[in-house]
Parts: C-alpha cells; structure tokens; sequence
C-alpha cells in the first residue's frame, strides 16, 4: 500500500464512477486535500486499476456498468492488500448498506457534502 510518507500526499484514492462529473469533482477535490488520486468509469476498470496502483481507499459507485460497485469490492477485499472502501451511491436502502457492511465497507449516499467525503476518506486512510 501507498503511505503518505512515500508519496508526500495523504495516500492513493482511486474514485470509480460512470458519471464523468462525479469523477472529475471527486478527483479535484481529493487532490486538493493532498490525495493523488487515480479514476476507473466503470467497474472492470476499476478493478484492473486498483490491481496496477493499489490504492489505500476505493470510493466507489454502486451502479456502474461491467461490474456493479459491490462485485468490485468483493474482487479487491480477495486480494493481498485490500483498499478501505467507500460507497458513494444515490440507493439509499437497507439491503444496499447491508451489502456494504458484509464486504467491511463504509457507505454516504448522494447528494453529500464535499466536506463530508474528504473528512470520510481521510479517517479510511488512516
């Protein structure tokens, strides 16, 4: 895993949604609180980047074409490393932040607060 302290940032973020403008938002605002942040649009993507870059936290979308967010983490929690993930989803029920409890994964449904997700990514990153 990426620490701060190699990388002269807080650690490595990557951001996988299919919206290009939550892509775009998320990864201006991460790296302007000192994240390097790589970006996946959809969730083969996601996964084959998160085995490159090894990132310390995945925000991830629930609903992204290949593969939905919760297939992804359950993909990346198998391996070696695996990143904290964070859900970043507009389904906002109870079996959806069931599933993200079974794969260890904290969960924020949209709108949020840019604040909130920063603050949420940092205490992941430890």
């Amino acid at each position: 895993m990426v620490s701060g302290a190699r990388t002269g940032t807080s650690g490595r973020v990557l951001v996988a949604d299919d919206d290009a403008n939550i892509r775009q938002l998320l990864s201006m605002t991460l790296r302007a609180a000192g994240f390097e942040v790589v970006t996946a649009p959809d969730g083969v993507r996601a996964v084959a980047t998160a085995a490159t870059v090894h990132p310390d936290v995945v925000v991830l979308d629930v609903m992204m074409p290949g593969k939905n967010g919760f297939d992804v983490a359950d993909e990346m929690r198998a391996s070696d490393a695996p990143p904290a993930v964070l859900f970043l989803t507009a389904r906002d029920s109870t079996d959806n932040r069931r599933r993200a409890a079974e794969v260890s994964a904290d969960y924020m449904t949209k709108p949020f607060a840019l604040a909130d997700l920063v603050a949420h990514v940092r205490a992941l990153a430890g």
